[in-house]
Formats: C-alpha cells, sequence, structure tokens
C-alpha cells in the first residue's frame, strides 16, 4: 500500500511503514517491484544529542543513486550533534538542493517523531502542493516545507487555559497518516499541510461486525435416553 502511520500519546509514539516500495508522482501511485526482497524498511532510528526517536518516509525509493532510507540513514548519523529543529530545517534544505538538482517530479514525504527530554515531537518535511480528488497528489515542488506540526498546529490549538502539554495527550491520541492514501486511508480526515486527528471508526466498525458470521446460540445440552449396556463378547479358542 505505501502508507507512513504515526500515532502520538502521552505514553509516547509508534511509527510504522508499509513494506511495499511506491513512487508517489502527479496523479499516480507506482508500485514498484522489488526483485529478491519480500519487504522493505521504510523507518530510520535517530538518536542524538536532544532527540530520541525514528524517521520514517514514504513517496521516493532513490535519492542520488542510493536507498532513500540508507541515505536518510547516512544523513542522521552524519549529524549526532544537531538539536531537533537544527536537523530539521538542514534536512528539508538539502533535500531542496538534491530536487533541484536533478530536476525530479515525485513526492517525498518524511515524518520525524520521537522525544525530547520525555517530550513528543513530531515535524514533517515534504514537497507536496496537494491532492487531487481522488487523493492522489498534484505534481511537487522542488522546494521542501519544514512543519513542526504536533507543537505548533495540535497542542497549540487545543490547549486549555492551565492545562499542560502532558495533561492534554493524556486525554486523546493524534494520529497521522500520509503517502498512498488510498484505498485504504480513506477513515482518515488530512491535507498535506496540516493533519487532522483520526476520527473514530465507529460507523466502519459497525459494518464490519455486520459482516461477521453469527455465531451459533448456545443451545442447552440434551437429555439423553438411559440405554441397557449390551453383552460384550470375546473370541474364544478351543
Amino acid at each position: 500500500m505505501g502508507l507512513l502511520a504515526l500515532d502520538i500519546t502521552s505514553t509516547g509514539v509508534v511509527m510504522s511503514a508499509d513494506s511495499q516500495a511506491v513512487e508517489l508522482r502527479d496523479g499516480q501511485i507506482d508500485v514498484l517491484a522489488m526483485p529478491g526482497q519480500r519487504s522493505k524498511k521504510h523507518i530510520v532510528v535517530r538518536t542524538a544529542i536532544d532527540f530520541t526517536g525514528v524517521i520514517g518516509y514514504v513517496g521516493t525509493e532513490t535519492l542520488e543513486g542510493i536507498d532513500t532510507r540508507a541515505w536518510l540513514e547516512r544523513y542522521s548519523t552524519e549529524r549526532p550533534d544537531e538539536e531537533l529543529a537544527e536537523f530539521c530545517e538542514g534536512l528539508g534544505a538539502a533535500l531542496s538542493s538534491v530536487w533541484i538538482t536533478a530536476k525530479l517530479d515525485i513526492v517525498l514525504w518524511i515524518f520525524v517523531a520521537g522525544v525530547v527530554n520525555g517530550d513528543p515531537r513530531f515535524w514533517h518535511i515534504n514537497n507536496t502542493t496537494g491532492l487531487h480528488d481522488d487523493w492522489t497528489y498534484k505534481a511537487p515542488t522542488a522546494e521542501f516545507s519544514v512543519v513542526n506540526d504536533l507543537d505548533l498546529n495540535y497542542v497549540a490549538r487545543d490547549l486549555a487555559p492551565g492545562q499542560s502539554k502532558d495533561d492534554l495527550l493524556a486525554t486523546r491520541m493524534y494520529s497521522f497518516r500520509n503517502g498512498a492514501l488510498v484505498p485504504g486511508a480513506f477513515v482518515f480526515d488530512g491535507s498535506p499541510g496540516r493533519f487532522a486527528p483520526c476520527r473514530a471508526a465507529c460507523r466502519r466498525a459497525r459494518a464490519a461486525a455486520s459482516r461477521r458470521p453469527r455465531p451459533a446460540s448456545p443451545s442447552r445440552p440434551r437429555a439423553r435416553k438411559a440405554t441397557r449396556p449390551r453383552p460384550t463378547t470375546r473370541a474364544t479358542t478351543r
């Protein structure tokens, strides 16, 4: 499917990524063959001076002649002393340089999520310009945007007077999805520049439950009629 997913709660962050390799272009989702591979990892672990977390990506499978995962891993490993904001801003600038130099026409979504001194953080980096009506992407730009999404677009919006970020996250879960949004992600609302939290899928759950076969209703065990034991015979030889 090529879907990148992230859930954030008071206990931490959980990121997952589909193992299928896809490329996201204007109005199309190209599923790539992976000869000799059954799956592909789209998440890189980052441990830095102030940040512990993960970097996930979807949409572009190679950068400058190497696997995108290897490119991101190398970029992260070479910058262990950069704080989270500096790292994300620098990554966006580096990707813009690659796109401008190579004149690429492909979409790339990157999630950077984890904790800074125990505080959950989420930034996203992408070059999208919007979605078509069928939820495929419009032609991308070469300039990547870098957004401190959780704190600026959600925590700042949802905090009640006197409420801390920890208190807020204890009351809700923020879910973010991007990549190949069709067909499986229609249960989530969102847009490339700013994600909306996942809405409850109660109606879909009820629909799914209604299609499940109903279990047989328990019945009382029937009493068996008493029968006389039959005489047993043994074969004997004389």
